[in-house]
């Protein structure tokens, strides 16, 4: 299986900075891409880069309006069955991104995306208020990147433990409180689906203690037969880095109307500018 990303530019347009300033090798980011997304993608003292001047110190216009495209290409080869095939999966999707600071304290992104012939749709939506001590963000997000970005990772492979379930820990509608070493967050619990017939949600946490993270989650839904079902998660998350090696992982118990368990554990190696990466799932 072969994969090739094409990567987002908009930031590097925007401030005039080469992609590599935040990422090892894209998506993957450096230190200081993590502190770039921490501080809403504002970076003190280059507002003449970003905004226009017209006169109004409380309008802020784009210079360079952020917008760029994703294609992420594939060719697929299966070679351990009786139905070999070979096949283009060209593109595999095709994302619009667009974000990037509002001001100092206010930000945005989403992006839409065009995904093996579907129709196109928003995931990520939302906006973010921050400071130094308190960041609040609201709209479609994922639960699990609180735990680990899965835009940014390297494989095909997803981390399924999240996607496990008829209540996942993907995308939902809601909203979202950070402080430093804690979050907690309300969803409707519905995912994508717009409407919302009920008024159970989904209440989470997550607290970081140096490189783990504990991360809880309590909820009341009626699943498909509408029986009423309690929802339960309990996860541990961890990463570590030494030299080139960054070593990652996610355990994960759930239960609502099954119990389940797993989780995955992954490494990603850095040959600057270059990353290889393995990544591997289980789940009960």
């Amino acid at each position: 299986m072969l994969i090739l990303i094409i990567s987002i530019p908009a930031f590097a347009r925007m401030y005039g900075f080469s992609c590599q300033t935040c990422h090892y090798s894209y998506p993957k980011l450096n230190p200081f891409g993590e502190h770039f997304i921490e501080k809403g993608y504002y970076l003190e003292g280059n507002d003449e880069k970003i905004y226009k001047n017209v006169g109004d110190e409380k309008l802020n216009l784009f210079e360079k309006f952020p917008i760029a495209f994703r294609f992420n290409q594939l060719f697929e080869a299966n070679i351990k069955t009786d139905s070999q095939h070979y096949q283009f999966l060209t593109p595999n999707f095709v994302k619009i991104f667009s974000g990037g600071p509002i001001s100092k304290n206010l930000n945005f992104y989403t992006y839409l995306i065009i995904e093996e012939g579907e129709a196109p749709k928003f995931e990520d939506a939302w906006i973010n208020l921050h400071n130094e001590k308190l960041a609040f963000t609201i709209g479609q997000f994922q639960i699990s990147d609180l735990m680990f970005m899965r835009e940014l990772r390297l494989t095909i492979s997803d981390y399924y433990i999240y996607k496990f379930s008829n209540w996942q820990l993907t995308y939902h509608r809601g909203a979202l409180f950070e402080f430093p070493f804690i979050s907690f967050g309300i969803v409707n619990g519905n995912g994508l689906n717009f409407e919302d017939n009920n008024n159970q949600k989904l209440y989470f946490s997550r607290l970081e203690l140096f490189k783990f993270g504990i991360f809880g989650l309590y909820g009341e839904d009626f699943d498909s037969l509408n029986n009423y079902t309690n929802i339960r998660r309990v996860g541990l998350d961890f990463k570590y880095s030494y030299l080139n090696a960054h070593l990652f992982g996610q355990l994960l118990y759930g239960k609502d109307y099954d119990e389940f368990y797993g989780g995955f554990i992954g490494l990603d190696y850095i040959l600057f500018p270059k990353v290889f990466s393995i990544l591997i799932n289980y789940i009960s």
